[in-house]
């Protein structure tokens, strides 16, 4: 798994992305978020999927948190600021 992200307006400028998530199965409210799911080309026939998140407080200044996930052994994190 992959969670990244600067902010949205930075990675999605534009007002609805294919990959953003709308409604979750079982969710019985609107989402004060917006959030976005797909697979970035890693190598040839390989990929790895991405779930970003995007901050409920302020999503163009606040940091963001990196996560990949290799197999079942190997997870690496960090906190990416502006």
């Amino acid at each position: 798994m992959i969670l990244f992200g600067f902010s949205s307006t930075w990675l999605f400028p534009i007002n609805s992305h294919p990959d953003e998530i709308k409604e979750l199965p079982g969710l019985n409210f609107p989402l004060n978020y917006k959030h976005y799911s797909g697979y970035l080309n890693a190598t040839k026939g390989r990929y790895l999927h991405y779930w970003f998140v995007e901050s409920q407080r302020s999503p163009s200044t606040d940091p963001c948190y990196f996560m990949v996930k290799w197999r079942t052994w190997l997870q690496l994190s960090w906190s990416i600021a502006k």
